[in-house]
């Protein structure tokens, strides 16, 4: 553009040179004033030409203004970037914490469920040796800590219960041996015979849907002849079952597990 303004300024001094010889030769008082004029108007030219191609200094200001604003808004964004993740990070914390403290809880939970010691025991308890080994198993259990709810010496008998009606004393049993069943943490019962008692049976039921702990305790032989030696519905409900033909062995067995281990 600089190129075209000098190119145009040399044509337009030899125009003027021209008519200012031109007219000098025709009026020689006009001559003066027209090459002053375009002495002028060429330096006019040069300036505005100068002035087009110099950068304005105005527009440095505008520039920085605009570097201002984008570094500011960088900044602005960082910090908003810096501050989300910082938010992330305190969340994430605050996640892990929570799940830790729910995870602690459920720990404490479940160890305190599993060192529940109470015991409700059954067995039955219809002659005189049935209730001598009762007693003999009780009597192991607690001697390692554990408290027991014994029928026969804790709850009511039918023989003993005088001057009610068979109806009320059902009723009584019933409700007593049921509300130890669902307030103990363990059951514990004694599954002899050719088919397990059926009160028994009848309490592992109810120990089981009630999220209780459930051990069997066996030693009769009788139902050894047939294909399985319990009913599924019963074995499937316990959690461990001690079971041995020969009776001392069994209460051995007994032994050396509550040793080394919580029911």
């Amino acid at each position: 553009m600089k190129n075209i303004l000098m190119i145009t300024a040399s044509l337009l001094t030899l125009v003027v040179a021209s008519y200012g010889a031109a007219s000098k030769d025709l009026n020689p008082e006009l001559s003066p004033r027209v090459t002053v004029q375009a002495a002028t108007t060429l330096k006019a030219s040069k300036d505005k030409a100068d002035k087009k191609d110099k950068p304005d200094k105005k527009d440095k200001p505008d520039k920085k203004d605009k570097t201002s604003n984008t570094d500011k808004a960088d900044k602005k964004d960082k910090s908003s970037d810096a501050d989300k993740a910082g938010n992330k990070d305190k969340t994430s914390d605050a996640d892990k914490a929570g799940k830790k403290d729910k995870s602690s809880n459920a720990d404490k939970a479940s160890n305190t469920d599993k060192v529940g010691k109470t015991v409700y025991f059954a067995a039955p308890l219809f002659n005189d040796a049935e209730r001598t080994y009762n007693l003999k198993i009780v009597s192991i259990l607690e001697s390692y800590g554990y408290e027991v709810f014994l029928p026969q010496r804790d709850g009511f008998l039918a023989p003993e219960l005088e001057g009610l009606t068979e109806e009320q004393k059902i009723k009584k049993i019933f409700e007593k041996d049921r509300d130890e069943v669902l307030k103990a943490d363990i059951f514990f019962g004694v599954l002899d015979g050719r088919i397990p008692d059926e009160g028994v049976c009848v309490e592992l039921g109810m120990a089981y849907m009630n999220g209780k702990r459930c051990y069997g305790l066996k030693s009769d032989a009788r139902s050894v002849e047939l294909d399985m030696d319990l009913n599924p519905m019963i074995s499937g409900s316990l959690d461990k079952l001690f079971y041995n033909l020969n009776g001392e062995e069994l209460i051995k067995s007994l032994e050396d597990y509550l040793k080394e281990n919580d029911l």
